[in-house]
Order: C-alpha cells, then sequence, then structure tokens
C-alpha cells in the first residue's frame, strides 16, 4: 500500500489464461486501472479507498481483455497489518464469473421480457395462489375488463368473480389440473357491475416463490358465442323456410361444388343432402341435366340472372317440365359456423297446371304429361301456356329476390320483394280467373 494507491508486488502466471496479458503486463504501474471497465472505474476505485478502513472487500466488476472481450470478475481483497497495526500490503484474488454474470443478464432480461408480455397483454391475465384461491398479481386488460382495481382484486379470490352456481364445477377442472398448460374452455366470469362475460380460460401452473401459482389467460368470448348463436338459430330458420317453400334450391360455389340444398331438391333428385356437399353438379346429376345446365350456368357464373326450362324423366317414363333460374353470387352463407361464399344459386319451380284432366304430379311437384296429354295440351290456347309461362317466370323471380333477401338479411331487399310477393300472387290468380 503506497498512500491511496496499490503497487502491484506480485501476480500469479493464470493471469495470462484469463486476461491475456502477461504477468510482467500486469505488474506495470497504472495497468488495473487502465483496463478496469470505464463504465465500473470509478465505483471500482471509490471501493478500494475504504479497504484500509474495512480491512476487507469483494466486489465485482467488468475488466477488459487483451482481445477487447469483458471478462467478469468477482474481486476479493484482504488487508495486512504490520506489528503495530498499520495497513502495510493487500492480498487478493480474481475469480471469472463472465458465464455466470451473462447468465443472470439473460434471466433478467427473459424476466422482463415475461413481465411485459403479462403486464402488457391485450387479454386479462392473473396470478393466483393454488392453494388459498387468493390473487397474486393481474394486469392492466383484467383491471380494465372486470372493472375491480389492482388493489381490490389483490383481496379477493378466484370464487369472487364466479356465479356461485359455477363455483363447484370450477374447483373441481383446478383440482385436475397437473403441470404444463391446459385449456380449462368457457366459463362465465362476473364483473363489478354485475355483467356476465363468457371468457375462454387457459392456465399454467408454476412456482412462484416456492408456492404453486397459476398463471392464467383468459379471453373474452362473448361477442363471439352469441354470434355463433344467433347464427345458428338465423341458419335453423333458414332451413325450416327452404325446406318449406314448394321450390327446389341448391347453393354452388364458382366450381359448381353443392354448400346447401332444401328438402324439395333432395326429394326430387333422390340425394342426401350431407353425401352431396363438397360435390360437383356433375358428379350428382345425371349427365344430360348436367349438359343441358350447362351453358346457363357459365353465364350466371359470369354475373347474368339467367332462367331456362327444361324436362326430366320422372323414372317411370313420364315427362315432367321445370323453369330453373340462376342467380349469381357472390353471398355469405354459413356452413355450420363458417361462412362460405355462394356463387350461384339454382331455384327450380315445377310446371303446374291445377285442374286440367290428363295431368297428374309426383311428390316432388314435377308436372307429368299422362296419355291423354297431347289431347289436353292442344286444347290449351297458345296465349294461355305463354301468360302462364310468364307468370310463372316472374314468380320464380320474386321467390328468387325474397330467397336473396333471406341470404342476405337486407330489410330494404325483404321488404320490396315481399310487397312485389303479394303484387304477383294477386295478379296470378286474377289472371286464372280470366284465362
Amino acid at each position: 500500500i503506497n498512500g491511496d494507491t496499490l503497487v502491484t508486488e506480485w501476480v500469479s502466471e493464470n493471469i495470462l489464461e484469463i486476461t491475456g496479458y502477461t504477468r510482467e503486463e500486469a505488474m506495470a504501474p497504472g495497468w488495473w486501472y487502465a483496463h478496469v471497465h470505464p463504465e465500473d472505474l470509478s465505483v471500482a476505485t471509490a471501493a478500494h479507498a475504504r479497504l484500509a478502513e474495512q480491512g476487507s472487500l469483494s466486489q465485482e466488476y467488468r475488466f477488459v481483455r487483451k482481445d477487447g472481450s469483458i471478462l467478469w470478475v468477482l474481486d476479493k481483497l484482504a488487508v495486512l497489518n504490520d506489528e503495530g497495526g498499520q495497513p502495510t500490503r493487500v492480498v487478493g484474488g480474481w475469480t471469472d464469473i463472465t458465464i455466470q454474470r451473462e447468465a443472470m443478464q439473460a434471466l433478467e432480461a427473459s424476466e422482463t421480457r415475461y413481465r411485459d408480455l403479462f403486464e402488457n397483454n391485450p387479454h386479462p391475465m392473473f396470478l393466483w395462489d393454488r392453494v388459498t384461491l387468493r390473487y397474486v398479481a393481474v394486469n392492466d386488460a383484467a383491471v380494465a375488463k372486470y372493472g375491480y382495481s389492482r388493489e381490490e382484486f389483490l383481496q379477493m379470490k378466484v370464487t369472487d368473480i364466479r356465479p356461485e352456481e359455477d363455483i363447484p364445477a370450477m374447483l373441481t377442472s383446478v383440482a385436475n389440473v397437473g403441470g404444463g398448460f391446459h385449456d380449462l374452455g368457457v366459463w362465465r366470469h362476473r364483473c363489478k357491475d354485475g355483467r356476465i362475460i363468457l371468457m375462454e380460460v387457459s392456465v399454467h401452473e408454476i412456482s412462484l416463490v416456492g408456492r404453486a401459482t397459476m398463471l392464467v389467460l383468459a379471453v373474452d368470448v362473448t361477442a363471439r358465442i352469441e354470434a355463433e348463436r344467433a347464427l345458428s338459430e338465423s341458419e335453423e330458420r333458414l332451413r325450416l323456410i327452404t325446406d318449406t317453400i314448394p321450390a327446389l334450391i341448391a347453393y354452388f360455389d364458382k366450381e359448381c361444388r353443392y354448400l346447401f340444398t332444401n328438402r324439395a331438391y333432395e326429394q326430387a333428385f333422390g340425394v342426401d343432402r350431407n353425401a352431396v356437399i363438397g360435390k360437383r353438379l356433375g358428379e350428382v346429376m345425371p349427365p344430360q341435366i348436367s349438359r343441358e345446365r350447362s351453358p346457363w350456368i357459365v353465364r350466371a357464373l359470369g354475373g347474368e340472372r339467367v332462367s331456362f326450362e327444361i324436362s326430366l324423366d320422372d323414372g317411370e317414363g313420364g315427362e315432367g317440365w321445370v323453369v330453373v333460374g340462376a342467380t349469381p353470387g357472390p353471398y355469405a352463407h354459413a356452413a355450420g359456423m363458417a361462412h362460405v361464399r355462394v356463387e350461384l344459386i339454382l331455384v327450380v319451380l315445377p310446371l303446374r297446371f291445377i285442374g286440367i284432366d290428363g295431368f297428374s304430379e309426383i311428390d316432388a311437384g314435377w308436372l307429368m304429361l299422362g296419355e291423354e296429354s297431347g289431347k289436353y295440351a292442344a286444347e290449351i290456347p297458345g296465349d294461355a301456356l305463354y301468360g302462364s309461362g310468364l307468370l310463372l317466370v316472374g314468380l320464380y323471380l320474386c321467390t328468387g329476390m325474397w330467397f336473396v333477401a333471406l341470404v342476405l338479411r337486407t330489410p330494404a331487399i325483404t321488404a320490396v320483394s315481399s310487397a312485389v310477393t303479394v303484387l304477383i300472387g294477386l295478379f296470378t290468380g286474377l289472371f286464372a280467373i280470366l284465362v
């Protein structure tokens, strides 16, 4: 010890291995001061100034190796006194703690990242003690979602935000949670104002200060589930309506794959809706029908609203004529809980001539010509047939418009199409009486 400075008298040979400097270089005056990291030098020097008073010292700081890399050292020093009790020398040793400090820094950075993920997560997150069920920590999103302050949460238990009737099931579910991640499904939670919200809950058990703690993520799915419920009810109503309409209805995508069929369509063509969904029109319908419809469907897929007549064989030697309307898309259709793009809607209306002898109808509603069909057909005036055909086409167009309104759920279109339906119905009845 030379006044307020330390003069190096001896250095072990392994200084070269640790720092890259030789013993001679390390013993040069001012060597230690010149290579302590500049950001740590003032603190390390101040500690040395207290060494004589304290008698010993232990500190950590960074040291710049000869190759420029950083060495973290644990520097331990002890003062040796002479017979009179005066400090004369200092002995000490360095321990390379670079790996430990880098690991600690990585851990601190990781903890900071995870803390940020917890605090800044847009969804409510909680930490609660698995034994006491008390909240340990909550994030800002939980405070905003539930309406309780952070201080209020820390005085509460997990059961305090549950409807009373749900608590037994919740406790059972939590008791069955083991290590690792678990998706507990959707649960009802109660906000401070009494509102019930539906939360999709995921949990992960962690150890916090030696205690089993549950890390919980809760995602509000109230709007989604209510929308799914409303969509399911709407889809069921639409299915009920289309199954009672006296017309054959089918939806197709742009590749003419079936997306939907109503009951009349299935009965008329002898198909099962579950078996045809996803299949192409040509895979389900006889080749003759596919060929006859092809040019019209191409036009409809091109954006044109078209209607045409085709004849069908009932399989028993009879023949029926129908009016087919093709309405271009796109529209949104709910298939299960997913929305699919409808590019084409086909509506098939049977040509019915009520009260004319010689004509018979099958269950699907097709008009079948009997043995005397030629006789009675010849007796029907051409103008009447033409007029009836126009009325049926008009009726088809109105039905198609009304059906599209159901799909689009547009009040204006629904109101207009309903009014037009009534007018055409009245006109059809009047025209039938006059003819």
